[in-house]
């Protein structure tokens, strides 16, 4: 048999091939709509019980004063975010006119709303919150804990594992909140470092924190947004979480089921001088590689604009403490600086060295009567990175792929018998 023939048979089984593996892809494919829809909980959640409801609540009626008060105390900090948001709102209206599948012109792909919901469940203590989120879809799924307490200063704690890495599937990390710090910038770079003199320290570990307060409200798109509250005695300083099992729209940013978004609201800090500027101080803590980014994860998927990242990594998994760029003062909105330090703690424990990775993040901000600014704590759930695998390859049925292998295995095997057939003739 001449070269030739060989081509030309060799040319009739590629082409062959090919078309059978066009025909078999409805075979392989998931037989379902492969869009898949986690098993989130649309429903809004139980409200978490309170400290006191076993005794049948508080005999004053605290509760419903905590959460009266905490919307009249939040209406300056609404009306600034929107003031903030209002910017970016033709921006984001063109966006949703100009994405595909956006049916419910959120901002968000459909599909992607309906994958990557997660099942929600709170408990709420006097001092100390609890959330648990899940997520599963066929034999993939997750947990991820964020624990927020105040005793001692207020501290996040972020605990992610899933089951599609067979090894390192585990990633942990804090963030204290410290201090605030008012000093004098010496060097008039508009950011706090070792050459600003320091003129007063505001310790959050010495300070008293009152209870917590929890509300269950709408977002801007009508979605349920769980939101827990907390502030010192003096009022001087404010910390509210916002959370939820689904993809949610607050002031023109969308929040992912993934993440948590954090205030951070400093209302009449007592400057001791005329000329001073304060900064606030967080620690991050982990023993996973980090990395400081000038464009967020919630950035690169649209989500939001204008954020810096430090991004926490373990082999496989990836979490984030990012915060955006501005920060509203006394209603207008202006950038902030930050400084960023790092240093490595190790300790022995159970006879083995234990390395840890402590980050000073320092954010300055401009002088003001009232300050506010968003920071974001989360991860890059599976359910993220499924979803993607499924956008490309629609997720095709590994029960069935042994099926497609063994076809083309045997028409592998049939084309090489014709050749030597060929050949002894």
């Amino acid at each position: 048999m001449n070269r030739r023939k060989i081509s030309s048979i060799m040319v009739f089984f590629i082409v062959s091939l090919f078309f059978i593996s066009i025909s078999l892809l409805p075979a392989i494919a998931d037989p379902g709509d492969g869009k898949g829809d986690g098993n989130g909980d649309k429903d809004p959640p139980t409200p978490p019980k309170g400290p006191d409801d076993d005794k049948g609540g508080d005999d004053d009626g605290s509760g419903e004063q905590n959460q009266e008060g905490n919307n009249s105390e939040d209406n300056d900090h609404n009306n600034e975010q929107n003031q903030n948001g209002g910017n970016n709102g033709e921006q984001n209206q063109e966006r949703n006119q100009s994405r595909e599948g956006d049916d419910d012109n959120d901002d968000i792909d459909d599909d992607q709303e309906r994958y990557q919901q997660r099942k929600m469940k709170i408990e709420l203590e006097r001092n100390r919150t609890r959330i648990r989120s899940e997520w599963g879809q066929d034999d993939y799924e997750d947990e991820l804990e964020i624990l927020f307490e105040i005793d001692h200063g207020p501290r996040l704690r972020l605990d992610y594992e899933n089951n599609l890495h067979s090894s390192e599937n585990e990633l942990s990390f804090d963030v204290k909140i410290r201090e605030l710090i008012e000093y004098r910038d010496t060097n008039r770079n508009g950011r706090y470092d070792e050459d600003d003199i320091i003129i007063d320290t505001y310790s959050f570990e010495k300070s008293n924190f009152k209870n917590f307060t929890y509300q269950n409200q709408l977002s801007d798109d009508g979605e349920n947004i769980n939101f827990v509250s907390t502030q010192t005695e003096d009022e001087v300083f404010k910390m509210n979480l916002y959370f939820s099992g689904n993809f949610s729209q607050i002031n023109n940013q969308i929040l992912s089921p993934s993440e948590v978004k954090i205030d951070f609201i400093i209302n009449n800090y007592p400057y001791e001088e005329e000329d001073t500027q304060l900064a606030l101080r967080t620690m991050l803590n982990t023993k996973h590689e980090t990395e400081l980014e000038t464009e967020s994860f919630d950035e690169v998927q649209g989500f939001s604009e204008d954020e810096s990242v430090l991004d926490i990594n373990s082999l496989n998994n990836g979490g984030f403490f990012s915060w955006a760029e501005n920060v509203i003062v006394d209603g207008i909105v202006k950038p902030i600086n930050s400084t960023i330090n790092s240093q490595i703690e190790e300790t022995i424990r159970e006879n083995e060295k234990i390395s840890n990775k402590i980050i000073n993040i320092y954010f300055s901000y401009p002088r003001g009567t009232n300050i506010v600014h968003d920071p974001k704590l989360g991860i890059v759930s599976i359910s993220f990175e499924t979803f993607a695998l499924q956008s490309i390859s629609n997720l095709i049925n590994i029960d069935n792929i042994v099926s497609y292998v063994g076809i083309c295995i045997l028409a592998s095997i049939m084309f090489l018998g014709v050749i030597f057939i060929r050949k002894r003739i």
